[in-house]
């Protein structure tokens, strides 16, 4: 038996020992005693030490009460992975660790890896990078991982379509962020399969993760938003918004002219345009449309709901799963407008108040016939005094 399978038992052996309470020897009565959980205030953080097995392992995981369907959330955790145990291609195999969010706990062997998000370290290019994914042929690599060096790694999962029956389809990767860097991941990446709810937030190692390997994770932390996950003080309030009225986000995603204008012209101008529009309904006026749609409330706006319903187009094509988030997405953000590509028509009247502003004619004056002696000349009283 060579030193690395002596090792190996070893090790399980301390692993196995460890997993039960601990024991005293019986003394007088045989009083048995168990630690208990430890207590802790702000200033300890739990850190957690975990090796591979040479295969599929899941070490470390915890359900989230209650669990959550919003529209995003945030993860981070401190990383070390250490020197000694980084195994480095091309002279190894590399290594291979995520951090992965289920709707499902599995058990011990359970991969957590068809369409489910992954936050971690892979290999690519014969290096050991940081790397987010919802599958194997889905992922997207970051910077190189360096043994001994402390990282601190923030992801954010999210919904395209803020509802909570639609998956978490977007998926971005910061390494060390700062405060001010919400807007700019590493890296990101998008999946039109994915879970809705996430229940259940574990670590995984793989067939790369030998036993001997040691990775250090701590300070695991879950937010709803960037400034809480960062540990940020706390927004000042915006006084043109009320607590619970919803923003535009600070970075729109969709275009008028490229994205909702094919989308209308397809589905609804053919109907819905022009000065004989059908009901009297345009779609190609931006003060039309604000009478049926309501701006960053999509769920509340009556043309989506129209068309989610398939009531609208009443014939023809029903709008696609893209085609609708798109127009979700297009009301949440505030209702962007090309007034270029479809400016405001002008109004058609008869009234004067519609009329063309013209400069009037000057009419001309016709001399008096009379002579002058036969004017009377204008009597001018005195002043009135007291």
């Amino acid at each position: 038996m060579n030193l690395r399978v002596l090792h190996q038992l070893l090790t399980i052996i301390a692993w196995l020992l460890c997993g039960f309470p601990l024991m005293l020897p019986e003394h007088g009565m045989g009083q048995q005693l168990s630690s208990g959980q430890w207590k802790r205030n702000g200033l300890a953080s739990e850190r957690f030490t975990i090796s591979g097995t040479g295969g599929r392992n899941n070490p470390l995981r915890k359900s989230l009460q209650p669990p959550f369907d919003g529209s995003e959330l945030f993860v981070r955790f401190n990383l070390r992975y250490h020197l000694n145990s980084l195994d480095s291609p091309p002279e190894a195999n590399g290594e291979f660790f995520v951090l992965w969010l289920d709707e499902h706990e599995g058990n011990d062997g359970s991969p957590h890896a068809a369409n489910i998000p992954n936050i971690g370290i892979h290999v690519q290019d014969d290096q050991n990078r940081f790397m987010i994914r919802y599958t194997s042929a889905n992922q997207k690599f970051a910077e190189p991982v360096r043994g001994d060096r402390i990282y601190t790694v923030v992801g954010r999962i999210w919904k395209s379509s803020p509802e909570k029956e639609q998956s978490f389809d977007q998926l971005s990767l910061w390494i060390d962020p700062s405060g001010t860097e919400e807007r700019k991941p590493d890296v990101s990446v998008q999946s039109k399969v994915s879970i809705s709810t996430i229940k259940w937030i574990g670590f995984s190692t793989g067939a790369k993760t030998e036993i001997e390997d040691q990775i250090e994770v701590w300070d695991i932390q879950t937010a709803k938003s960037w400034r809480e996950i960062m540990n940020l003080p706390a927004e000042v309030a915006n006084p043109n918004y009320a607590p619970d009225m919803p923003r535009p986000p600070i970075k729109k995603t969709i275009s008028f002219r490229k994205h909702i204008h094919p989308i209308l012209t397809k589905h609804c101008f053919s109907c819905h345009a022009g000065e004989n529009a059908q009901d009297g309904i345009r779609l190609d006026s931006i003060d039309e449309v604000l009478q049926h749609i309501s701006p960053l409330r999509h769920a509340e706006s009556r043309l989506f709901q129209l068309v989610t319903s398939q009531q609208m187009p009443p014939e023809g094509e029903s709008l696609s799963k893209s085609e609708l988030q798109q127009l979700a997405a297009w009301i949440d953000e505030g209702l962007d407008w090309d007034s270029h590509l479809l400016p405001a028509p002008i109004p058609v009247s008869e009234h004067w108040a519609f009329q063309k502003i013209t400069r009037p004619k000057i009419p001309s004056l016709t001399p008096a016939t009379s002579s002058p002696a036969q004017v009377s000349p204008v009597q001018v009283s005195g002043w009135v005094r007291n």
